[in-house]
């Protein structure tokens, strides 16, 4: 059997259940495989403060790939690996488009969570990541310094518009939708793919020794990067078909099949 040395793990969809849980046996899988040597790393589009409670939970020194691949930083002991922001003068450039579309935007900076204004979108990104925000009342040029993403709310068709006819010309930036109503705007070149690629080479891990599993479409970089690209049994079709091996669900322990199967 092909020896795995590092096993990508996306959060929501995938590390947890349907009720933003880490399954018991998820997690006594994931530190089985620790104890095999493997490395166990979290690749996510969520900050480290959204991150915190399920890394805890874990409980290991790992690897975290944050951001969607902005930021990588060690659990435990703050160590950076790798930390990518947005130009200042571009970060104002988005904003002032947001804000000139009337639209619902908020962006990390220094692992802290700011928004424009407050509204249900507000609401409903404060109850997913349980983090507290700061809403901009008045803005000045410092606040786009050390931009990790910026995330854009709206409906699937306003999201759609925007990609094709406002953020195309703005340069130094990458977009992609990770949920129906979420567009999220990071520095050129970053995407979990390279962030996995990045920290595999400084462990000394080819592709072909790596696993990666998701479920959305900001998955699909690091699974097509990976030795094994694992779609979880409730991701979208286009993350299936972009996949080695498709998994259970997120409700029937998919990450644990996966290190049952291929690592213990």
């Amino acid at each position: 059997m092909k020896k795995y040395k590092l096993i990508a793990i996306d959060i929501d969809g995938t590390l947890l259940n349907d009720n933003r849980e880490i399954l018991p046996e998820t997690l006594l899988n994931i530190k089985e495989a620790y104890n095999e040597n493997v490395v166990i790393a979290i690749s996510t589009g969520r900050g480290y403060p959204a991150s915190k409670r399920y890394v805890n939970e874990i409980n290991l020194n790992i690897p975290l790939i944050l951001y969607n691949g902005s930021r990588i930083r060690m659990s435990n002991d703050e160590t950076l690996i790798l930390n990518k922001t947005i130009n200042n003068a571009v970060a104002k450039k988005v904003y002032e488009v947001i804000e000139e579309n009337n639209g619902t935007c908020c962006f990390w900076k220094n692992d802290k969570l700011y928004f424009n204004k407050n509204d249900d979108y507000t609401v409903y990104y404060e109850n997913l990541t349980s983090i507290k925000p700061t809403i901009l009342s008045n803005v000045d040029d410092e606040i786009f310094n050390d931009i990790n993403k910026f995330i854009w709310f709206g409906t699937s068709g306003e999201l759609e518009k925007i990609q094709k006819e406002i953020l195309v010309n703005i340069s130094g930036i990458d977009f992609f939708k990770s949920q129906t109503h979420i567009l999220e705007i990071v520095p050129t070149g970053v995407n979990k793919g390279n962030a996995v690629s990045i920290l595999a080479s400084s462990l000394g891990i080819k592709p072909e020794e790596v696993i990666a599993i998701g479920d959305d479409e900001n998955d699909i970089s690091m699974i097509k990067y990976a030795g094994l690209g694992v779609a979880m049994g409730n991701a979208k079709q286009v993350v299936k078909n972009n996949a080695d091996y498709i998994t259970l669900t997120n409700n029937e322990n998919g990450v644990g099949e996966v290190i049952k199967k291929f690592i213990l």
